[in-house]
């Protein structure tokens, strides 16, 4: 198996050849394909105002395990996700600390997916529709409308 990243600006090394990194802008086409030739999609976050790129990648049906800390708790779901475990907190090299997620947790989450690919596939499948339902344009404007009603 050949593994690929894509990274923002930092581009790790692992020396290991079935693991690549791409440090490019794609276009939402670009990305959409990506994400349609993956088994998985893995977020090992630290900490995130939202973390969107769970909700992306669950919308195309690819099963996703993350973290579940910070905004990302708001909608995680066991029964569409796959749960990585936190390990502790650690400095963040700017400020603050972040929160480090556990290695084995993400190993075990993506051993849970390959080793049960047709369920994993009727989870993430359940996740796009679970995504389409509360976190499209039209749910979204829909939570605010109520929102604003309460500002009297």
């Amino acid at each position: 198996q050949h593994l690929h990243f894509g990274l923002g600006a930092s581009m790790p090394a692992t020396g290991d050849p079935r693991v690549s990194f791409i440090n490019a802008a794609w276009t939402r086409a670009q990305l959409v394909e990506f994400l349609h030739g993956a088994d998985a999609f893995i977020w090992p976050s630290r900490g995130e105002g939202f973390g969107l790129p769970p909700l992306q990648a669950a919308l195309t049906g690819l099963p996703v395990a993350m973290t579940t800390h910070t905004r990302m708790a708001e909608y995680y779901d066991k029964r569409y996700f796959w749960k990585i475990e936190d390990a502790g907190m650690s400095e963040a090299p700017l400020y603050g600390r972040w929160i480090d997620p556990d290695v084995d947790s993400a190993a075990a989450q993506l051993r849970a997916i390959y080793n049960n690919r047709k369920a994993a596939l009727r989870k993430g499948k359940a996740a796009a529709a679970y995504v389409r339902k509360n976190f499209s344009l039209e749910a979204f404007s829909g939570r605010l409308g109520t929102f604003l009603d309460t500002l009297d």
